[in-house]
């Protein structure tokens, strides 16, 4: 009988010692190889969105994916007809954004999926376009065409062309804050031909900042308000 308690004793301090030496191990790697994927998820996301954007053959790949309906705009004056405004189809570019003093030159699509965030910036499909009273949401990628936003002040200016009038905005604020906390009522408030910009936040963590965005709010300084005709009764 003792020398069965005894064997039974060596046997499990061998699998104690196994589970030490060849399962833990294990464990804890398997453990650290999950953190290192969350954590450097976001920065492999944003190496592979420069890499194919550099890599890429844009013309076909954009021909593919995306529409191009935007020429320019030939419009002045301080109003526009709504009849002469080209509603934007899902994917399409409509409109380019400039900054001259960031050196800031962007495509503006309607969307902001990875499709249109791949070859530029973006407006949310419930967002609003200029020229409606409202205030304009375009978001872009802090790695590519809206990395010159690190740099941007209070005082700077945007100019947005699209089909149908030029509109040129101020900056009047910069605001860091968690994504979760903006507020898409504010896009349906008439409050003024308004723009906000944003992109991830802060521009120099390496884990890519999946929390805070930067937000840059810019006020109207000039464009075409967007008027219907008046309906006469006979």
């Amino acid at each position: 009988m003792f020398n069965d308690n005894s064997g039974k004793k060596r046997n499990t301090s061998k699998i104690k010692r196994l589970s030490a030496y060849v399962y833990m191990p294990i464990i804890f790697a398997s453990i650290g190889v999950i953190i290192l994927y969350f954590a450097l998820s976001p920065v492999i996301k944003n190496i592979t969105a420069v890499l194919a954007m550099i890599t890429s053959d844009g013309a076909s790949s954009f021909s593919n994916e995306l529409s191009d309906s935007f020429v320019g705009s030939n419009v002045s004056g301080d109003t526009v007809d709504a009849s002469r405004v080209d509603y934007p189809d899902a994917n399409s570019k409509f409109a380019e954004l400039e900054c001259e003093r960031l050196n800031l030159d962007v495509s503006v699509y309607s969307g902001d999926n990875e499709k249109c965030l791949r070859f530029g910036a973006g407006i949310p499909a419930y967002g609003n376009i200029p020229g409606f009273d409202k205030t304009v949401l375009i978001s872009g990628h802090n790695a590519t065409f809206f990395s010159p936003l690190k740099d941007v002040q209070a005082g700077d200016r945007f100019v947005l062309t699209t089909n149908y009038g030029v509109y040129t905005y101020e900056v009047s604020e910069l605001e860091v804050k968690k994504a979760k906390d903006f507020d898409p009522a504010i896009l349906q408030r008439a409050d003024g031909d308004n723009l906000i910009l944003y992109t991830c936040y802060p521009f120099s963590f390496i884990g890519g900042a999946t929390r805070e965005r930067l937000f840059v709010h810019c006020t109207l300084v000039s464009g075409p308000k967007v008027v219907y005709p008046e309906v006469t009764s006979k």
